[in-house]
């Protein structure tokens, strides 16, 4: 996105060119093509101050780049203790939460604190996925292997 072109703290990201929106842009392209501030919006949803005629606010992607700097980078605002969050302009504690269950979340996918269920049997495996597959309930029944002796998802 050409940030350079616009002034980004005093225009609405909603009026911003569909193609051009974290959101938008993080469905149609992948999260990995997003920088760390375009990330960082979308968890903050909204900046801070308004918008109304005549009084400046910023979005929430001039917001994340101000954090960003002001805790120089992703490692600094993990780091971050929640009552300095809390100092920042626009941050109130939904927001803080917000920003640190995400980090809590990246954290233990890194440490493998995520764990796959043990399936004793095809049926409960087929159980397990029948509610966000249900058109592959009877395969899932019939053609699930229970692979090894651990009887793990792979």
């Amino acid at each position: 996105m050409n940030v350079g072109a616009r002034n980004v703290s005093s225009e609405r990201i909603k009026s911003w060119p569909t193609k051009e929106r974290q959101r938008e842009r993080l469905l149609a392209e992948g999260p990995e093509r997003l920088t760390d501030a375009d990330l960082l919006a979308i968890i903050l949803r909204v900046g801070s101050g308004t918008f109304r005629e005549g009084v400046q606010g910023t979005n929430a992607y001039e917001s994340a780049l101000s954090i960003l700097r002001d805790f120089r980078g992703l490692r600094g605002l993990d780091r971050a203790r929640i009552h300095d969050l809390l100092k920042v302009p626009g941050l109130g504690p939904a927001k803080v939460a917000q920003i640190k269950a995400a980090f809590e979340l990246g954290k233990r996918v890194c440490a493998g604190k995520l764990t796959a269920p043990a399936f004793e049997s095809s049926l409960t495996v087929a159980n397990h996925f029948r509610p966000s597959n249900p058109a592959y309930n009877t395969f899932l029944q019939d053609t699930i292997a229970l692979i090894g002796g651990k009887r793990n998802v792979i």
